[in-house]
């Protein structure tokens, strides 16, 4: 598979993670349970979308 590839299935796979935790961690608050490391979860993984998608393909050279 070619980089471009594999990063477009990353970004898809990351995004599929944030809505699928948030939506649990909605689900847990509303049953007075919250499971709090989903936010932690969620905004770990929306940082690592952001430095994929926006400075992933800029890199240094020596």
């Amino acid at each position: 598979m070619s980089p471009q590839q594999l990063k477009s299935i990353g970004i898809f796979l990351g995004i599929l993670v944030v809505i699928l935790a948030v939506l649990h961690l909605v689900a847990t608050i509303k049953a007075g349970d919250a499971n709090w490391y989903f936010l932690v979860m969620v905004c770990g993984m929306l940082l690592l979308l952001y430095y994929t998608v926006f400075t992933g393909g800029r890199r240094r050279r020596r």
